[in-house]
């Protein structure tokens, strides 16, 4: 008997956020930057992950399990990749680089997103963002509590920003009449 494969979105936290939150372009120069402040930090843990949420049945709507809101059940499983700069004693660490003509408002929600996504894909409770000021050195961390409600509403916007855009793709071809279905 063959093997009945169940098609699964596959999506990274990063890909994800830049859907919802638009891109942010970084030059090559300033990603490296990145990379050695996350190393001299410790910060640059290199374990990937790749959690699989939602189940197989239908779109039914926000589901409950012992009180605790889980994923709407998508029509396709989702599978969140990630590779958080730190895990450490059941806590996620998230480091942005502040710079002088940076958001710190986009960038400091853009963490608290990110965290939120990871935390909840691991099951944690808590982590940290750590918020690195270019000019003075200074380290700013901000402690973040999971808030699973969060982390569902964005996978929520997410799979309905896919859901509208296939039926805008879709429009647009059957009024085209350039590709027959």
């Amino acid at each position: 008997m063959g093997k009945t494969r169940t098609p699964i979105l596959r999506v990274s936290i990063t890909e994800l956020l830049a859907s919802i939150l638009g891109e942010s372009y970084a030059p090559r120069e300033i990603v490296e930057e990145n990379r050695l402040i996350h190393h001299r930090l410790g910060l640059d843990e290199a374990q990937e992950y790749s959690i699989v949420l939602g189940g197989l049945e239908g779109y039914d709507g926000w589901r409950q399990i012992d009180g605790k809101p889980l994923l709407p059940q998508a029509f396709k499983p989702i599978c969140l990749t990630f590779k958080p700069d730190a895990v450490r004693d059941n806590m996620v660490y998230e480091l942005k680089v502040l710079r002088r003509y940076s958001d710190r408002d986009r960038l400091i929600l853009h963490g608290f997103l990110q965290l939120q996504l990871e935390l909840y894909a691991l099951g944690l409770d808590h982590g940290k963002l750590i918020v690195y000021k270019l000019d003075s050195g200074e380290v700013e961390e901000i402690d973040v509590d999971v808030d699973p409600s969060i982390a569902l509403e964005i996978i929520a916007l997410y799979l309905d920003m896919l859901t509208a855009r296939r039926r805008l793709i879709e429009r647009l071809i059957n009024e085209s009449k350039i590709v027959k279905l």
